[in-house]
């Protein structure tokens, strides 16, 4: 209650962030307040701003005429009228695309990114033009982020779908699971895309993305270096997570499903494989287990809610977090079967919103990369 309090403060004080609606809708589903839950992911939803337009028909009109720089001059209008809003700084950076205005189309880009961080539009479309003039790592930090965009949007839906299930509305939930699962390949898609270019940089192979010839083999050999790894970490349940989002991007959801059955065997407290495993599920045309996962009380338990606190409270104090590591160890020793202890403290981290989920999955992402260009003959055997 005391929590839910403090993040409608938050919500009051930041009415947009996306992120502080999706905690606050799943802190209302485990208080049981299911209306006010589907009130709050609703509005979540709505408020995402690639879920509306702010762009004048005029433009449109102009684009199709061919009258490229009226259209940019209607923009450029439209912005000193209504001030900067992030459909207009992308549709001027679309403008400036067709212009073959390369430079001055990614820095339009950037500054929609900048205005609004949470614009899955604008983010994919600094990284496709990042990934046109070469920029390949540059490209792959752009769609990485676009992962956990989009995978914000798959969480309000599962987060909606849940408070249905619970208040006995489960056609409505079905539903609504159902649209999860419909947008949730655009993260496994960009998450490949992401381990293709950051692999291929690492490696330093000619071009292998933006060539469709080859494409799949660089998967095929990135899908190889995570079983290697996973061989050598069997309990790394980020490492199953990872393997399982490739395998949705090829679309063997069989496996995947494996995969994330293994990463919550390992550590039941992984909200995302949880997510992914009911979308895979639900996919795979079983929508009874897919239902089950949503609400698992598990990650609501007392011992897991207080080792979370614990680990938030130690955070707060980087010396005594650094201090107090071997503690944890055994306190996740004895909630887990995983001996990967700093892998779990980072879930951990990640459930709370203390560790940035893009920047920690483009780290171990480049573990595994780096732990391939160490065994590039076992990857490519003569």
């Amino acid at each position: 209650e005391k929590t839910i309090q403090e993040y409608e403060r938050l919500r009051e004080e930041y009415p947009g962030d996306v992120s502080t609606l999706i905690t606050l809708g799943d802190l209302y589903v485990a208080g049981a307040e299911y209306e006010k839950a589907m009130h709050i992911f609703n509005s979540a939803i709505l408020l995402h701003p690639d879920n509306y337009q702010a762009w004048h028909d005029g433009v449109e009109d102009h684009i199709q005429d061919g009258n490229l720089h009226k259209a940019l001059d209607l923009i450029d209008d439209l912005i000193q009228e209504q001030g900067e809003n992030v459909g207009l700084l992308i549709k001027r950076g679309d403008v400036l695309s067709m212009m073959d205005a390369a430079e001055q189309s990614i820095e339009q880009f950037e500054d929609a990114v900048r205005f609004c961080p949470d614009s899955l539009e604008a983010t994919i479309k600094l990284g496709t033009h990042y990934l046109q003039t070469g920029a390949e790592k540059e490209a792959a930090q752009q769609f990485n982020r676009a992962v956990e965009i989009n995978d914000q949007m798959v969480d309000a839906y599962i987060g909606l779908a849940t408070a249905n299930k619970f208040q006995g509305m489960t056609n409505e939930a079905k539903t609504i699971l159902s649209l999860a699962t419909a947008i949730a390949p655009n993260s496994s898609f960009l998450f490949a895309q992401t381990a293709a270019l950051q692999f291929s940089t690492g490696f330093e192979l000619d071009t292998p993305i933006t060539s469709s010839g080859n494409c799949g083999d660089v998967l095929e050999t990135i899908i190889t270096a995570h079983r290697q790894q996973i061989n050598l970490s069997p309990q790394n349940p980020d490492l199953h997570y990872r393997l399982g989002m490739l395998m949705m991007s090829v679309g063997r959801m069989s496996e995947g499903v494996k995969l994330f059955q293994k990463a919550l065997e390992v550590n039941p407290t992984f909200c995302r494989a949880r997510s992914k495993l009911a979308v895979c599920l639900f996919e795979n045309g079983e929508h009874e287990p897919a239902m089950e996962l949503l609400g698992d009380s598990r990650i609501t338990e007392k011992t897991t809610l207080t080792l979370h606190y614990k680990t938030a409270l130690l955070w707060c104090d980087c010396i005594k977090f650094a201090s107090s590591l071997l503690n944890l160890e055994k306190s996740l020793h004895d909630n887990f079967t995983s001996l990967e202890a700093t892998i779990n403290i980072s879930i951990v981290l990640q459930n709370l919103g203390l560790l940035d989920r893009a920047e920690t999955l483009w780290d171990n992402l480049w573990q595994t990369t780096s732990g391939a260009m160490k065994n590039q003959q076992k990857l490519w055997p003569e």
